[in-house]
């Protein structure tokens, strides 16, 4: 408030007339109100932060931080045209180590958006890579390698997304932590996953194996404890051990009876 004026911020839905708004503000406080400016800072999931203007999108642009700020832009606003061929003259610019794994990361998200699942997770990992090799083995690498491996993953790219979760895991077991115990946990059932999608049942059996002990000896209240040993008694089943097979079905349809996750009791059921 300063003076006869009155600055605020409005979130609403489309078709709010603030002009109204104001109108109506005033006469409830009896002074009567207009309005005298109004901005859009928000709209849907645009924010006036990262938007670009018109005419900047028209400039030249010989330098990799703006192309990627356009590619980033069509991106948003679902121009994937456009969007790609920012990405690729970005590829052929000179740049540093921060910029260039700035910008494989991005075109990865690109990739992954069109449903090119193999070329996101290969940029992916280049990204990994040269984080890597500019600053070692970081958290930050360990996430990018993660990301990669989750990519390849549901690219079929099975034996590459197995290879990015053990370098993922050989980082954090060198950190004794929980966060770090669990991240090694996450790391196994995609391991896990990744052979069961290769029918290695026996394999995916041991990984699976690791992630329920892991909840029996930290976290057996978790949600993700009955949904392990669900995986853990699926790939039993596959690999012909039935007796096993049958008592982690049962004990996962119990822990999900008593969680009320009736949908995954009906899968475990079934």
């Amino acid at each position: 408030v300063f003076k006869n004026k009155v600055s605020f911020t409005v979130h609403c839905s489309k078709g709010t007339y603030i002009r109204t708004l104001c109108k109506d503000i005033g006469e409830k406080l009896g002074c009567g109100a207009v309005m005298s400016k109004l901005e859009r800072i928000r709209a849907g999931k645009f924010e006036i932060y990262n938007s670009v203007k018109l005419d900047e999108l028209e400039k030249e642009c010989n330098e990799p931080v703006c192309m990627l700020e356009r590619a980033q832009y069509y991106m948003a606003i679902g121009n994937n045209a456009d969007a790609k061929n920012c990405f690729l003259k970005a590829l052929g610019m000179p740049m540093d180590d921060i910029q260039r794994i700035k910008l494989y990361e991005n075109y990865a998200q690109y990739h992954f958006k069109v449903n090119d699942f193999q070329s996101a997770s290969e940029y992916q990992l280049m990204a990994a890579q040269l984080e890597e090799k500019a600053n070692g083995r970081t958290e930050k690498s360990a996430n990018l390698m993660y990301t990669s491996a989750v990519y390849s993953f549901i690219g079929g790219l099975y034996p590459q997304a197995i290879d990015c979760y053990l370098k993922v895991i050989d980082f954090y077991s060198n950190i004794d932590s929980s966060v770090s115990l669990s991240n090694v946990t996450k790391c196994n059932k995609g391991i896990g996953n990744a052979y069961n999608a290769m029918k290695d049942y026996e394999k995916a059996k041991n990984y699976f194996q690791e992630v329920v002990a892991y909840y029996e000896a930290n976290d057996m209240v978790d949600n993700e404890y009955p949904k392990a040993i669900m995986r853990l008694a699926d790939a039993e089943k596959f690999n012909k051990e039935y007796d096993s097979s049958i008592l982690h079905y049962q004990q996962a349809m119990k822990l999900f009876e008593e969680g009320n996750m009736m949908e995954d009791y009906g899968n475990a059921a079934s």
